[in-house]
C-alpha cells in the first residue's frame, strides 16, 4: 500500500485513533481485505460459519480476525461502544457483569477455524504462505501482493497510539519516543525491522511481524523506561535493552538474541516456536540463552526452568540424530555418520536416565520416586522368587528391600543363593546412586547456571 503522493505520515499519526482508523477503512483496508478474500482458502465459507462480517473486520482490524490464538469476544457496552478482546482472557471477567456490558459476541478467528475444519496439513500449507515474503523497491511487499502501509518516521515523539489500527502496517526504523497509550496496541502482520522505543509503553502485540533478522543488524531497541505487558510472536529477535525494565511479557520466536544494559527482566516468559526445516538443537540454544538471561539477573528459579528444558529438548535433539545429520551435513561418509549416531545415542541413555531419576538436578523430588519404585520391584522379586530365603513372605521381603536399598545390612537376612546375592548388590548400588542424586538435586538449587 503506496501513501498517497506528498502525504505526510506524521499528519496520519497525530490523527485521533477513530480519523485514523477512517482514514484506513476508506483507503487501504479495502485493497487488504480484497486480495486475501482471493488468496485465503474458505475466506467466504469461513465468513459465514463464523459470521465475521467485513465491516467487524474493519472495526476492530483484519490481522486480528485472522491470527488470534483463541476466539476472539466482543462486548457491547452501555454505552453504545465495542471492544474485542481473547475469549479465554483471564482479565476480562469483569466485562461480564451485566452492570458494566449487555452482550458478548464470540467469533472464531480465519486460522484457528482452517486448522480445526480443514486440518492440520492445509492450516501448516496456508500459514507458512500467508507472511511477508520480500521487499520491493525498498519496500515490504506482503505474501508478494501488496505493499504494507508505509507508517515509518525517524521520530515520533508524544502522540497517542490507543486503539489505533496497526496491523499490515511497515514501521521500519522508527522510534517511538514518550508515545502514550491506555489500550492493548495490534501491530500484526508487520515490520518493524530497526524499531526504536524511548519511555515507559505498556501492552504492545507483535504477531507475525518481522522485527529482526539474523543476517543483518536488525534490532528492538527500548530506552530508558518500564515495558511490561508486551507479547512478541515472531520468527527471530534480537533485543536491546538499556536502562530500562522489562517485565510480564510473553516472546515467541525461533532464535533469540539480546543485549541487557543496565536493564531488569523479570516475569518474562520465553517459548520456541518449532519452524520446518530446522535443527533441534536450535531449541536448545534457544533455552539455553533464556537460562543464561535469568541466571545474569540473579534470578535463579526461572534460570533452573530453563536449564530443564535446554536439558530435555537436548535430549530430543540425540534421540534423532538422522536427521540433524541431514540438515547439519547432507550426505556425510558413512563412517562419520556412524559415528555420529553412536554418539548421540550413548549420550541418550545417559540423559534419560538422568531425566527420569532426577530431572537433570531440577526435579529432585524423581529421585524419591524411583528409589520407592525400586524398593517395591525388588520385594516383589523377593517374595516371588522360589529360592529367595523371604518366598512367600511379604513384610520381610520389603523389610529386606529397604534395608539393602539403603545399605544399613542388620544381617539378620542374608540371601544364599548366588543370583539373589548379586540383585541384592545391585539393589544396594542402584540405593547409594538414588541417594545421592536426591541430595545433590536439593544441593544444586543454588547452583550458578
Amino acid at each position: 500500500m503506496k501513501m498517497e503522493a506528498g502525504f505526510d505520515k506524521r499528519k496520519l499519526w497525530a490523527l485521533p485513533a477513530e480519523r485514523f482508523n477512517d482514514w484506513r477503512r476508506k483507503n487501504d483496508y479495502p485493497i487488504i481485505y480484497e486480495r486475501i478474500s482471493k488468496f485465503l482458502p474458505f475466506f467466504q465459507e469461513w465468513q459465514k460459519d463464523a459470521g465475521v462480517t467485513q465491516e467487524l473486520m474493519f472495526e476492530f482490524g483484519i490481522g486480528r480476525f485472522l491470527g488470534s490464538e483463541d476466539r476472539l469476544s466482543v462486548f457491547h457496552y452501555h454505552g453504545g461502544n465495542r471492544r474485542a478482546f481473547l475469549t479465554d482472557d483471564s482479565t476480562i471477567l469483569h466485562l461480564r457483569d451485566p452492570r458494566n456490558t449487555y452482550k458478548e459476541d464470540i467469533y472464531l478467528p480465519y486460522f484457528k477455524w482452517l486448522r480445526m475444519e480443514k486440518g492440520e496439513e492445509r492450516f501448516e500449507k496456508v500459514s507458512r504462505e500467508f507472511r511477508l515474503k520480500h521487499y520491493r523497491g525498498g519496500k515490504p511487499v506482503f505474501n508478494g501482493d501488496f505493499f504494507l502501509l508505509d507508517l515509518s518516521v525517524p521520530e515520533l515523539k508524544g502522540v497517542s497510539v490507543s486503539d489505533k489500527l496497526l496491523d499490515f502496517v511497515c514501521l521500519d526504523e522508527t522510534h517511538f519516543d514518550s508515545i502514550h497509550n491506555n489500550t492493548r496496541i495490534y501491530i500484526w502482520y508487520s515490520t518493524a525491522k530497526k524499531l526504536k522505543v524511548t519511555g515507559d509503553l505498556w501492552h504492545l502485540s507483535f504477531y507475525e511481524t518481522q522485527i529482526s533478522d539474523f543476517d543483518v543488524n536488525n534490532t528492538l531497541v527500548l530506552n530508558n523506561g518500564v515495558f511490561g505487558g508486551w507479547e512478541i510472536d515472531c520468527e527471530f529477535l534480537r533485543l536491546t535493552i538499556a536502562r530500562g525494565v522489562f517485565r510480564d511479557s510473553r516472546i515467541r520466536c525461533s532464535k533469540l538474541d539480546y543485549n541487557f544494559e543496565l536493564s531488569e527482566v523479570s516475569d518474562v516468559g520465553f517459548s520456541y516456536v518449532c519452524l520446518s526445516g530446522r535443527s533441534r538443537w536450535d531449541e536448545v540454544r534457544f533455552n539455553r540463552k533464556a537460562k543464561l538471561l535469568f541466571s545474569a539477573q540473579g534470578d535463579h528459579f526461572n534460570a533452573g526452568q530453563y536449564f530443564y528444558r535446554e536439558k530435555v529438548s537436548q535430549l530430543k535433539a540425540h534421540a534423532s540424530p538422522w536427521s540433524d545429520l541431514k540438515l547439519k551435513h547432507g550426505r556425510p561418509r558413512w563412517s562419520e555418520a556412524l559415528s555420529y549416531v553412536l554418539k548421540s545415542y550413548f549420550s541418550l541413555v545417559y540423559e534419560f536416565f538422568a531425566f527420569v531419576t532426577w530431572g537433570f538436578g531440577e526435579r529432585p523430588g524423581r529421585s524419591l520416586l524411583a528409589s520407592i519404585a525400586v524398593i517395591l520391584v525388588c520385594a516383589i522379586t523377593f517374595y516371588c522368587g522360589a529360592d529367595s530365603v523371604t518366598s512367600g513372605k511379604f513384610a520381610d521381603s520389603l523389610y529386606f528391600s529397604m534395608v539393602t536399598f539403603v545399605t544399613l545390612g542388620y544381617g539378620d537376612i542374608s540371601q544364599k543363593v548366588a543370583i539373589y546375592k548379586i540383585f541384592s548388590a545391585a539393589e544396594a548400588f542402584l540405593g547409594m546412586v538414588l541417594m545421592g542424586l536426591f541430595l545433590a538435586g536439593y544441593a544444586s538449587k543454588s547452583k550458578q547456571y
